[in-house]
């Protein structure tokens, strides 16, 4: 039942080979089955690592949600610094001071609206230095680059890689303090 695929991994790998700096705080926004939890789990960069999902239904993608949240479980007890937190993006938010994390990585809810409206709630709680980055740039044809580039201009860095004969979807970074 593995969600993730190698496009991805090679993306997310990219991403924290960009990112240059390490014990940082993470948020990351739609944890799903963990795949790329783990990945920033075991990358070393993070001293804390929030995973924010409410694991509900919520699009008819979805197949069995609450095995992919025991999924999620079984990956999240290898790791003391991973906390989970089942709320929607924006309850999530709410429970976060300003300027407290250092990264939040958005893979949640894949429409325009629901990528902006997680942007905008949480780029408040990005330390000045921090990072704002997330999946999806090539999404459906890029559906999703709009919202972001209106929210946050265009990306600093997007990971893309070829996987048969096609493109990932994409992983994309900003650093806060590049955002005008």
């Amino acid at each position: 039942m593995l969600r993730i695929h190698e496009g991805q991994i090679n993306d997310l790998l990219e991403l924290l080979d960009y990112i240059k700096v390490d014990n940082l705080t993470l948020v990351e926004v739609g944890s799903y089955m963990g795949e790329s939890m783990e990945i920033f789990a075991n990358s070393g960069k993070f001293k804390k690592i929030f995973c924010i999902d409410p694991w509900i239904d919520s699009d008819s993608t979805t197949s069995n949600v609450s095995e992919s949240e025991k999924f999620f479980d079984i990956k999240k007890s290898k790791f003391d610094f991973v906390e989970k937190i089942k709320k929607t993006s924006l309850d999530a938010s709410n429970m976060f001071e300003d300027l407290s994390v250092d990264m939040v990585y958005i893979d949640a809810e894949h429409t325009p609206e629901a990528v902006k409206q997680d942007i905008l709630c949480w780029l408040p709680k990005i330390k000045i230095n921090g990072y704002i980055s997330g999946h999806d740039w090539e999404f459906k044809n890029g559906i999703l680059q709009n919202s972001i580039k209106e929210c946050i201009g265009n990306p600093d860095y997007i990971c893309e890689h070829v996987i048969r004969g096609g493109k990932s979807d994409g992983s994309w970074v900003k650093q806060k303090l590049n955002i005008r």
